[in-house]
């Protein structure tokens, strides 16, 4: 089973995107499941 992971935004919301961005920490196929998780009531 996955997990997952939410924490608090304390810096800039840039810093963050940029962190998602990052191929090496985050994959599209990740954010593609976030996304289709998140719509789904």
């Amino acid at each position: 089973m996955a997990t997952t992971k939410i924490w608090a935004i304390k810096d800039s919301i840039s810093r963050v995107i940029s962190y998602a961005k990052n191929p090496e920490k985050t994959t599209f196929l990740d954010l593609k499941q976030v996304l289709k998780y998140a719509e789904n009531e």
